[in-house]
């Protein structure tokens, strides 16, 4: 049975009304004279631009000054609906029959292919691809998303992650049963905004507090939790006055986006196996006690993006058709869904819950399990290619910029490579990325800092 309006509460129809009706005519923030019942919707970018894009200095190192207090302060980042950027998520807060929830608005992409066979029509549609060390690596398109956001008579689906606040905590109930996936038109070009609804002041931001305060809450209930903190997480950037590179904190609106897409990606895989969808789940397994003693680790080092490393050269993410616990995450269940424009397994979900709330009959493959397994194993291999390109995009421009001080690099080393004694890893804590060096002699991993040359570094 298709759902229609009805399904979806009459507060949040009121809301996409006004988004449709009234931010299509203007690019910047509703004035508060617009009334509409209801209280926020913030959003934000999931960082789908080129890393350190806007912090790169060229050939020339003082393109940038002195490192200005804006960038220092913890903020709210807000871009204009114009911005061509690839991951929108919107966060709000909504309150019915003395219950509050939190509503995490993911853009829904799934709907615009054109073919049944969505895995070949998306490659082809892609247009695009990089040779990189004699393989090939497909590249995303974001030309689609593009067009989409760019057309004002165009609309787009929306799904809304509906969840249920725990009135003593103040945090999400772990209880699925109280989380609802809606879906409605929306236009993705004007989701990127904050929207002030029935207020006589200016932005309230102590409801983005609250908002910051609930997604914090969730990220920090995990135990034994890599995922590193926000303090951790910023940019390395050149400033010409001290002739330095140096930390550059990221605005806290990275962080609420973050865990509001794990939140999403964890949620759309409790629906899907609620309602005994076929899609495939991103796992991650425990740590081998060989290769990962968690425990010494965890006594060594006292930062959390260390461990977060760490976590990541030991426990790669791995798609199966069985449900598999995340372990950094420390999650019971997980799947891609919140990234519309990352990876094929985005869209595969996307389309097993939209043909769902159409028609349960109409389910994308989930009759015929081995086509399944197979595009399951099609998808990991893709992950893991499109990973690496990242990492090594990544690489390049870190030792691109990294080369501008030349100057000793402070951090800490990782385990020597297994396949080769002469190759050591080095965690640089203030950028938060691990990189191979080629050392003389191996050093022992410890707490203590230690410096090495730029031209240590492996490319």
């Amino acid at each position: 049975m298709k759902k229609n309006e009805k399904d979806i509460p009459e507060l949040i129809l009121k809301l996409i009304k006004h988004l449709e009706n009234n931010l299509q005519r203007s690019i910047k923030t509703p004035k508060t004279e617009n009334k509409y019942e209801g209280r926020l919707l913030a959003t934000t970018n999931y960082g789908m631009h080129p890393p350190f894009e806007q912090f790169v200095p060229p050939s020339k190192p003082n393109r940038f000054g002195p490192i200005s207090k804006h960038h220092t302060t913890p903020s709210y980042r807000i871009r204009s609906p114009l911005t061509p950027s690839k991951d929108d998520i919107a966060l709000g807060l909504y309150q019915e029959n003395n219950k509050e929830y939190l509503l995490i608005h993911v853009p829904n992409i799934s709907n615009i292919m054109e073919t049944n066979d969505f895995i070949n029509g998306w490659a082809a549609k892609r247009g695009q691809a990089v040779e990189l060390s004699k393989s090939i690596v497909p590249m995303i398109p974001f030309v689609l998303t593009d067009y989409i956001r760019m057309k004002p008579n165009i609309s787009s689906k929306c799904w809304t992650f509906q969840i249920e606040l725990d009135k003593k905590t103040r945090g999400i109930k772990t209880d699925p049963e109280t989380m609802e996936i809606s879906h409605f038109k929306l236009y993705p070009s004007k989701v990127d905004n904050i929207v002030m609804v029935d207020s006589p002041t200016d932005m309230p931001p102590q409801q983005l507090q609250q908002i910051h305060r609930i997604l914090k809450m969730r990220n920090g209930s995990r135990t034994q939790s890599l995922f590193s903190s926000p303090d951790y997480r910023g940019r390395y950037v050149y400033n010409s006055e001290t002739d330095s590179h140096e930390f550059v904190a990221s605005c806290l609106a990275s962080f609420m986006v973050t865990e509001a897409t794990i939140t999403a990606n964890h949620l759309a895989s409790v629906y899907c196996l609620q309602n005994k969808l076929s899609i495939p789940h991103i796992g991650q397994p425990n740590p081998n006690p060989s290769q990962f003693r968690i425990e010494t680790l965890g006594r060594v080092y006292n930062q959390k993006a260390v461990l977060h490393e760490y976590s990541k050269l030991y426990r790669p993410d791995k798609i199966t058709l069985s449900n598999q616990r995340h372990f950094t995450y420390n999650l019971s269940t997980y799947t891609g869904f919140a990234s519309p424009s990352s990876y094929y397994l985005d869209i595969f979900v996307q389309k097993q819950i939209a043909a769902f709330q159409i028609d349960p009959q109409e389910m994308v493959l989930s009759q015929d399990h081995q086509a399944l397994e197979s595009l399951t194993l099609h998808l990991d291999n893709s992950m893991k290619r499109i990973r690496d390109y990242n990492d090594k995009i990544k690489y390049k421009i870190l030792t691109d910029n990294l080369k501008l001080s030349n100057k000793p690099i402070e951090g800490y080393m990782l385990p020597v490579d297994v396949n080769n004694e002469l190759v050591q890893g080095f965690f640089i804590p203030s950028i938060g990325l691990s990189v191979n060096v080629s050392l003389s002699e191996p050093m022992k991993p410890s707490r203590r800092l230690h410096k090495i040359n730029i031209d240590s570094i492996i490319e």
